[in-house]
């Protein structure tokens, strides 16, 4: 995955962090959120994912682009970013 990421200059990963998808992540990637879901809606694989920094470099700016992001999500969805990436749990 790393390699993949670095490659194509990806500095974001979504992805569900769980038993059937990924188990693990490379070790230099940070955890910097995680989105969940309140209620079930249609077509969706899990109800939680997770957001990784692909490098130490790129927390800051996720950080500033996930508060943003935040304030756009519906009250069915819970973001809780990580103090890492310099955001607030919201209810």
């Amino acid at each position: 995955m790393d390699e993949l990421t670095q490659r194509h200059q990806v500095e974001l990963a979504m992805i569900y962090l769980e038993p059937g998808w990924f188990t693990k992540v490379p070790e230099n990637w940070q955890l910097v959120g995680e989105l969940k879901l309140n209620k079930e809606f249609g077509v969706i694989a899990r109800s939680a994912v997770n957001f990784f920094a692909t490098s130490p470099r790129a927390v800051a700016g996720i950080g500033e682009a996930l508060k943003s992001f935040q304030q756009t999500l519906p009250p069915s969805v819970n973001s809780i970013f990580s103090e890492a990436a310099n955001a607030e749990i919201s209810p």
